[in-house]
């Protein structure tokens, strides 16, 4: 098995999103975060400002067959981090908007992300 190289870390909105999922979504959620701790830096699709979202910097993983868009970011100098911002439905880009306000608030009040302790 690949090593991990990133710590996953959740919003703690992100979190609550994690914890409402159904058993079996959340074991695909499961598996894309195990992808992530190996190769953060090398899928998701870019993300950048829009009018009224400012989520450069930003990546999403889209997992088609449930339907749900996961957006992060990595982040740190010697150890390197994915913090998920969001998790929600493909249906709309009220994630977009969710992940742009949490990141919003994170700059005025530094929330503190929980490390994911799952799978």
């Amino acid at each position: 098995m690949d090593q991990s190289r990133f710590d996953i870390e959740l919003h703690p909105k992100a979190a609550k999103e994690y914890k409402k999922l159904d058993g079996s979504v959340k074991q695909i959620v499961n598996k894309a975060f195990k992808h992530l701790e190996v190769r953060a830096d090398e899928v998701g699709k870019e993300l950048e400002n829009k009018q009224h979202t400012k989520l450069y910097g930003c990546k999403e993983v889209k997992i088609k067959g449930i339907g749900i868009r996961i957006v992060f970011r990595i982040v740190g100098e010697k150890a390197e981090i994915v913090q998920i911002i969001t998790i929600g439905k493909r249906e709309d880009d009220e994630v977009f908007q969710d992940a742009h306000k949490r990141l919003q608030e994170m700059t005025k009040v530094e929330k503190t992300f929980k490390k994911f302790k799952g799978f």
